[in-house]
């Protein structure tokens, strides 16, 4: 009997080691922070060079579109989550968000599509990995100054958010969100401004007193805020409003300041 046991576990073992981009194993936990460099094609035709450092759970880093004359690289933030699915979003230096790849993370191999804010066309992408010298990448992502202002907007029409922050002493700061849909509803989730804590880069954070309840998480120029417990009714949000995304940082200045 133990023969079958100890040959059932191997089983087991030898599946979770094989089973790339899975995380259903809860034998054998995969740490997936690190750097990651892919290169392929968008559409089959629109060469596409992508670099990101991923740390729990949310990535930052670069994709550069080879056949543009200039090559300028554009900054890309998203989050991987625990079944492995990818949300990516290219963002200017104001906070517009001009591209959004979603699909599978697999360290061998990226798939999904891409999609141009306010257009319904969606392009396929197969990227995989791509052996190349990286300089002068930080791997930390670790915030230098959290005070500032933080913002998205998908597209000249869409859904826009922004947060504010200042960092008043110690572990104390003064926060203050405002995210609004898209057309034609434009409906609000707001946050007034309210001293809140922060430790180890991280905000936890109880709208009012019922099950409205979300953290966020300060990074190297961004920030990404995430939901623990929702109840509508406890939020006090409008129709289908929300405060989760991913913010990037437009500005040191704050309205606060």
């Amino acid at each position: 009997m133990k023969y079958k046991v100890s040959f059932l576990l191997l089983i087991i073992l030898t599946t979770c080691l094989y089973a790339r981009g899975s995380t259903s194993c809860a034998t054998a936990p995969r740490n997936i922070d690190g750097l990651y460099k892919f290169e392929g094609k968008l559409n089959g035709k629109i060469s596409v060079f992508l670099w990101f450092v991923v740390k729990d759970s949310v990535l930052k880093g670069e994709v550069t579109y080879l056949n543009t004359a200039k090559r300028l690289p554009i900054v890309v933030l998203g989050e991987i989550t625990k079944d492995n699915g990818l949300s990516m979003y290219e963002f200017t230096e104001s906070g517009d968000i001009t591209g959004i790849y979603t699909g599978s993370f697999n360290t061998g191999l990226l798939m999904g599509t891409w999609t141009k804010p306010g257009l319904e066309k969606e392009l396929k992408y197969l990227l995989t990995p791509k052996d190349t010298i990286l300089k002068s990448i930080d791997t930390s992502m670790n915030p230098v100054a959290v005070t500032g202002e933080y913002a998205y907007q998908f597209g000249k029409s869409g859904a826009t958010g922004d947060i504010d922050i200042k960092h008043l002493e110690g572990r104390n700061y003064l926060m203050a969100i405002t995210c609004v849909t898209g057309p034609p509803a434009y409906n609000v989730a707001e946050v007034d401004a309210t001293k809140v804590q922060m430790f180890n880069n991280t905000i936890i954070y109880n709208v009012r007193d019922g099950d409205c309840k979300f953290k966020i998480r300060a990074f190297r120029d961004f920030i990404v805020i995430d939901w623990i417990s929702r109840d509508i009714q406890s939020c006090g949000f409008g129709l289908n409003a929300s405060i989760d995304g991913v913010f990037i940082k437009t500005s040191e200045k704050t309205k606060f300041n």
